[in-house]
């Protein structure tokens, strides 16, 4: 178990895999966001051409964020 801890202890100490994680974590966040609204527009627009329409607008920005997000985490692990 001893062993265990010191490769976990070792893993999170390389800052690579803090920005793996973070960068998996902030997906999983944007992910949340755009299901959430996705769900949302039903609710509020009833013309289901606008509502579709809609729902892919909030998907291709949440592309566009975790895109960001991404290039965020390797311009961070790069040191740009």
């Amino acid at each position: 178990m001893n062993d265990f801890l010191s490769f976990v202890q070792h893993w999170l100490s390389d800052q690579t895999v803090i920005k793996f994680i973070t960068a998996i974590i902030g997906i999983f966040i944007i992910n949340l966001l755009v299901g959430f609204f996705r769900r949302s527009i039903s609710h509020y627009i009833h013309d289901s051409d606008t509502s579709y329409r809609l729902r892919k607008v909030v998907t291709f920005i949440g592309y566009v964020a975790i895109a960001c997000l991404l290039r965020l985490c390797l311009a961070i692990a790069w040191g740009n």
